[in-house]
């Protein structure tokens, strides 16, 4: 995944994350998201936790990067695939939470890493016509490797 590719996706999850938040702000939550990249979280990791943050209650931008000082990543890695599914479910109301789901097994069944399942899940939920069958579609392909924004744009 090129760097453009990855700015893009902090981008659009920062500009989604803070439309679904009306108390963060985009300057503060995309400074977090790459403080936490920077120190050694990859970009799926620190993608996770700041949709995890916003649908949990009180969470705040700032909060970010705790688990990791805490030693608690595992944890946070755990919950946070739910924590994408209801951030996706919330912001797409044409989206089932049962659908969600089984996209995320399907590209993990077919390999995907963790990065590249939060980045195109969350491209996904910005394009509008889309449906999670589209990210399915895309893991079972043999050129999956290709973002689903290369394809559609």
């Amino acid at each position: 995944m090129t760097h453009a590719h990855v700015r893009s996706a902090a981008d659009e999850l920062v500009n989604l994350v803070c439309a679904l938040r009306d108390d963060w702000d985009e300057p503060e939550a995309s400074k977090a998201l790459w403080r936490c990249h920077g120190l050694g979280w990859s970009f799926g990791q620190a993608a996770l936790e700041l949709a995890r943050l916003a649908v949990t209650e009180g969470g705040q931008p700032a909060d970010l990067g705790a688990a990791r000082r805490k030693g608690a990543l595992r944890a946070v890695l755990g919950n946070a695939t739910d924590q994408l599914a209801a951030l996706a479910v919330k912001m797409r109301d044409d989206w089932t939470d049962g659908d969600v789901r089984r996209a995320l097994a399907s590209c993990r069944g077919s390999g995907w890493p963790d990065a590249q399942v939060t980045l195109e899940l969350v491209r996904l939920a910005v394009i509008p016509g889309s449906e999670p069958r589209d990210l399915a579609a895309a893991a079972q392909s043999p050129f999956s490797r290709r973002t689903l924004g290369d394809r559609r744009g």
